[in-house]
Parts: structure tokens; sequence; C-alpha cells
């Protein structure tokens, strides 16, 4: 299978090697079958919340797992991640949002 987009990354390695790690988030190992398994389940909740193809979503929190999952799954939807440093202030995070055009 060839990789030529970000949600290829994730369906590809979990096709040829879905127990291999793909993330170690906070002691923890998430494998490539888990990750594309979970980022569907996302991309799933999105979509059912109205997200769509070419629709900019804002995401603000820590890093963590949480960033993979919602990264791989608007990719999977055609959608982007605008991710937003959780440090910011409510401003800055606004002024960043807005710029980008997300939601």
């Amino acid at each position: 299978m060839t990789i030529t987009t970000i949600a290829d990354v994730v369906r590809t390695h979990a096709a040829e090697r879905p127990d291999a790690p793909a993330l170690e988030v906070g002691g923890r190992s998430v494998t490539f079958g888990e990750l594309d398994a979970r980022s569907n389940q996302v991309a799933q909740a999105l979509r059912a919340s109205g997200v769509v193809a070419g629709q900019r979503v804002a995401f603000i929190d820590k890093n963590g797992l949480e960033w993979f999952e919602v990264t791989f799954a608007l990719a999977k939807l055609g959608g982007v991640n605008v991710a937003v440093n959780w440090r910011l202030a409510p401003a800055e995070m606004a002024q960043i949002i807005d710029d980008a055009g997300a939601e």
C-alpha cells in the first residue's frame, strides 16, 4: 500500500504490522492497529457531529495520544487539525482559531 496522505500512514502500518508499536505515551504503548481503530472511532464521532471534508477543526489539549487520534481521524475525513497550544491566553487562542477559519 502506498502512503500518499496522512491518513494512509496509520492505515498502511495498521494493515501491514498491526501489532507493532506506533506510539509510546505516558508509559503506555499503542499499536498501529489500535491507533487505526481509535482514529476510526474519532472520525465516526466527528462525522456524526457534522465535520466534513475541507473543514478545519481546532484542537486544544496537552500533548498526548488524543492529538494523534484526532489528527488521523480528521485526515480520514479530509479535514484539518488546527492544533492550538493549551498554554496560550484565551485571546491568543481565539486569534489562531479565527485566522485558521477553524471551528
